[in-house]
């Protein structure tokens, strides 16, 4: 009997590298990208402004600096290449969701019910049928076109890190866009240092210089850092405003699908919990076991459905 995991059989458009340990989009180059955005400006960060920096403020700088960098790089990795939170796929249609015979052929079987209502917890959900993955998706669940897969807490596919960020990766997402606004804020702040230190040196070799005389012989010798400046000065505002954007859905345990699609509007959000709550499901709960790596066994496979995805509390 030949034993497969999940994703060898899966027909989705994500890839699966490291015998699927690891989970990559469709557009993984997407990914690379963002490790290029931020390793590049670092490694010049670390040959040019630092040495003069490390002698001006001291060691703690660097060490810093450097830890700040390999969190973002490493955050960055964890969100991209981690299962977002998988729906498996169910081979065909759920048989008790259709009124006929199981013995019937698969084209002449009618189409399950577009969507059919449970209650977890004492709320009523409209749970709707996804004829892609042959399954009804648990709430809050979404079928994104880009990776071909109905992902658990969907909140959006995200074009720099070329995944899908849901219930398993959007912690790792969240502490992504916290250290890196803090490297880009950290960063900026060393570079204008830098400068500012430039020029003070400047007016007291020679203090017939003025100000602006001075900003022109220091830019002239710190070519590197002003780039750097411009760069920072450029992606802070990006990387604060989604900081603070994420930050706020946390809160109020919403996620960017349903914000977009103003799903509570017009009805309560029975996810939320309150802010502590609401920030320790997000950040102090487990991601739990990854539903695309279950073992199974082909032959079971021929004759058995995959199982379909059944949600059993709000939690």
């Amino acid at each position: 009997m030949r034993r497969v995991r999940r994703y060898q059989i899966s027909s989705t458009n994500n890839f699966y590298p490291c015998r699927g340990y690891c989970i990559v989009g469709p557009d993984w180059r997407a990914l690379l990208l963002t490790v290029f955005l931020i390793s590049i400006p670092s490694i010049f960060f670390l040959a040019f402004p630092l040495p003069f920096l490390t002698e001006e403020l001291g060691p703690a700088v660097p060490v810093l600096v450097c830890l700040f960098i390999v969190a973002a790089l490493g955050t960055l990795l964890r969100t991209g290449l981690s299962d977002p939170g998988i729906v498996p796929r169910a081979s065909r249609p759920p048989p008790h969701d259709v009124d006929d015979d199981d013995d019937l052929p698969l084209a002449s079987r009618p189409r399950p019910h577009r969507t059919k209502e449970v209650t977890i917890d004492g709320v009523v959900f409209k749970l709707k049928y996804c004829e892609t993955c042959n399954i009804y998706r648990p709430p809050r669940c979404s079928h994104c076109g880009l990776c071909n897969n109905c992902v658990e807490r969907f909140d959006h596919h995200c074009p720099w890190v070329g995944n899908c960020v849901g219930r398993r990766n959007y912690k790792w997402f969240c502490l992504f866009l916290y250290v890196v606004t803090i490297l880009a804020i950290g960063i900026l702040a060393l570079c204008i240092t830098e400068i500012w230190i430039r020029v003070e040196d400047e007016k007291k070799d020679d203090e017939d210089k003025t100000t602006p005389q001075a900003l022109g012989a220091a830019v002239s010798d710190a070519p590197v850092t002003v780039i750097l400046i411009l760069y920072c000065f450029l992606c802070v505002w990006f990387v604060i405003s989604l900081s603070i954007y994420h930050t706020y859905l946390v809160v109020v345990n919403e996620t960017t699908h349903e914000q977009i699609k103003m799903s509570y509007s017009r009805r309560t959000n029975h996810f939320d919990k309150g802010v502590c709550r609401n920030c320790s499901s997000v950040f102090c709960v487990g991601t739990g076991s990854r539903s695309v790596w279950i073992i199974l066994s082909l032959d079971s496979l021929v004759t058995h459905p995959l199982p379909s995805h059944q949600p059993s509390s709000l939690a």
